[in-house]
């Protein structure tokens, strides 16, 4: 009501003095248009100032491609920002700069790769050095000209004796006709350095040639110091006999840090860095393995059917060093996977990375080949590439998609292979969804939590005596207790589950017997012709191959150099270590005692005595003894979960 009021009494005031406001109004119209009109005679036509011409500029590194700006107004101009004096970067002691400060240096680490540039990509090799210094590169330099109205280049910003180019009409302002360019006498570093990845074919020798040198006005000169392993610190200070060409031999399979350094007589103005990587060749579809030890690669693509009908697939990789090198873990970081040239980033996952490949549908038909690679290396300049052509078939959703088969395994506790059997599947249907027709068709009944399309886990099977016969194999027992795994009594004789044994114990899956997904079942989409193990763990994978997809942290051994699946034992081999060495005497056997860097295992061989005896009985039981004596400690193997039921009950 109150804001009602109000706008009745306003409208009667304005009826009073409507009159006088018509008049002033006009009176300050004929005021403002003579003002205008008497400053437009004045001015005539003038070209507005430079808003930002008036700024500051910065210390800047230029290049071969110069440093002038082309085209319309402001366009053309460098993106990166240069390296800017400040405050923060003076120093009271001319003779050494903040980059020299004796701090730990930018070292590169051997076993980090290098970013370089994906396949496909050209690299510019390094540019060498000229017969004659290089010239300022602002002589002689004006602007351009410009016939198709576009507008004519702007200055270089440097010195120039040359035309500058002409207005157009559609870009910004030429340069001066006929003056070029005006001097810039800002200080500033000229080189043709630049942040690269070079290989060993591009500079066989690993010398590496370059420019830089001062521009500017003033006392200026510059230093140049290169960071690396060979020369760590405050690095190597380079010298040029011209003061204007460099060359610096650089570290193989490292990163190699320049700094260069710009002082005006004493005073230190400012400093630009580069990051030069020189690295082995990288294995490609002509040459698949380079170096002497290329790494290994193990992917859910291997012995599998290349021919999918699903739109997705989570590609699992598992890359190792080489068997010479101790077949260690190459980690994501040094594996590169492209789907059709474009590289694909990993979902998750950094020992056993996975990737998210997503097939493009069909330009035409129904069918399409993809070119899937994947590259590992080392920091010993080794690689290896394996290649893959996926075809990739649409259908849709719920359609028929060819059979799986699904192998239940208990090798672990010596029950073997429990079933096996063939199931037809549809489009989009889950490894879970799979599981769980294969359990209740075989007779099991399955305890797990989530579902078929979301968070499933299987933590037991149950049927009938299926544990009857349970016996931990004694080899694999002792390296369980050598691990430290934590043991316990639960079990039961119509059952399979998890901390069954051990608190490393439960069921895992894998596709095609080789590697354990990093997603869950309910995640993992099948595929026509794949086979599903569904094996029986007792210490976090690391028995039956998949201790990289639980990521690791368990227990003290790394590994147990052998598989307990299909139905029997597969040796992977040792690592064996020399402990201990007794130099054998004229009349004494000695002898030479290895660990297995993984599993621990030991092993003894007995030197025999120079003096050409038989091995003496001292030295051939002194060796078993100090086996023993080095051992875990274990004692004498029992099997406590060999049961005769029958006689239990």
């Amino acid at each position: 009501m109150v804001r009602i009021q109000n706008k009745y009494l306003g409208d009667t005031r304005m009826k009073k003095h409507s009159g006088l406001y018509s008049t002033v109004s006009i009176l300050l119209v004929i005021v403002l248009i003579a003002g205008i009109s008497a400053s437009l005679i004045a001015s005539g036509r003038a070209r507005p100032d430079n808003p930002i011409s008036g700024q500051p500029e910065q210390l800047q590194a230029e290049s071969l491609q110069g440093s002038g700006s082309t085209g319309g107004q402001n366009s053309g101009k460098e993106d990166t920002q240069p390296t800017a004096p400040s405050e923060g970067m003076k120093n009271t002691d001319p003779h050494q700069d903040p980059a020299e400060q004796p701090t730990d240096p930018d070292k590169p680490d051997q076993t980090e790769p290098p970013t370089g540039p994906t396949q496909g990509e050209d690299k510019q090799g390094p540019t060498g050095p000229t017969d004659q210094p290089v010239e300022d590169p602002g002589k002689d330099q004006g602007g351009s000209d410009s016939d198709d109205n576009q507008g004519g280049s702007e200055d270089s910003g440097d010195h120039g004796g040359g035309p500058g180019g002409d207005d157009g009409d559609h870009g910004g302002s030429g340069g001066d006709h006929g003056s070029g360019g005006e001097e810039d006498d800002t200080p500033r570093i000229y080189t043709t350095l630049k942040t690269q990845q070079l290989t060993k074919t591009e500079l066989p020798d690993g010398k590496l040639t370059f420019v830089a040198y001062p521009v500017g006005k003033g006392d200026l000169h510059i230093r140049v110091r290169l960071k690396n392993e060979t020369n760590s610190g405050n690095g190597l200070l380079l010298t040029s006999q011209d003061n204007q060409n460099y060359e610096a031999q650089l570290d193989f399979n490292a990163d190699n840090l320049f700094v260069l350094s710009l002082y005006d007589g004493e005073s230190f103005l400012g400093l630009v860095q580069y990051r030069v990587g020189y690295y082995a060749d990288r294995a490609d579809d002509t040459h698949p393995t380079v170096g002497d030890y290329p790494p290994s690669i193990v992917t859910n693509l291997d012995g599998a059917s290349l021919d999918m009908t699903s739109q997705t697939f989570p590609l699992t990789v598992i890359a190792r060093t080489n068997a010479e090198l101790g077949a260690g873990v190459i980690y994501s970081n040094q594996i590169q996977v492209t789907l059709d040239g474009k590289t694909v980033e990993k979902s998750y996952g950094d020992s056993q990375p996975t990737y998210e490949l997503y097939f493009e549908a069909p330009q035409s038909g129904d069918e399409e080949t993809h070119i899937v690679r994947v590259l590992a290396w080392d920091g010993n300049g080794n690689s290896t590439m394996k290649v893959y052509a996926v075809t990739y078939h649409q259908i849709s959703e719920g359609d028929p998609a060819g059979s799986v088969n699904v192998v239940l395994d208990a090798t672990t506790i010596g029950l073997g292979i429990l079933d096996t059997g063939t199931l037809d599947i549809v489009e989009g249907e889950t490894a879970a969804s799979v599981l769980l027709r294969f359990l209740q068709e075989y007779g099991y009944d399955p305890d797990y939590q989530g579902t078929a399309t979301m968070n499933f886990y299987l933590r037991r099977i149950n049927r009938g005596d299926i544990a009857y016969r349970a016996n931990v194999p004694e080899h694999l027992w002792e390296l369980i207790l050598r691990d430290g795994i934590t043991t316990n009594d639960n079990y039961d004789r119509d059952s399979i589950g998890e901390f069954d044994y051990t608190q490393g114990s439960g069921w895992m899956y894998s596709i095609n017997g080789t590697l354990y997904e990093g997603t869950g079942m309910s995640g993992y989409k099948v595929r026509n012709g794949i086979t599903i193990y569904v094996r029986f763990t007792l210490s976090y994978g690391k028995d039956i191959g998949g201790y990289d997809s639980t990521g690791g942290g368990y227990g003290s051994l790394s590994s147990y150099c052998g598989l307990w699946i299909n139905g029997g034992y597969q040796a992977l081999g040792h690592d064996f270590v020399e402990t201990d060495r007794l130099e054998p005497t004229e009349t004494e056997d000695g002898y030479i005692h290895y660990r297995c860097s993984k599993c621990h295992e030991e092993k003894t061989d007995i030197l025999p005595a120079t003096g050409g005896t038989e091995p003496s009985p001292t030295a051939a039981q002194a060796a078993p003894a100090l086996l023993l004596r080095r051992g875990s400690g274990l004692t004498p193997y029992q099997n406590k979960f060999h049961r005769t039921w029958e006689a239990a009950a």
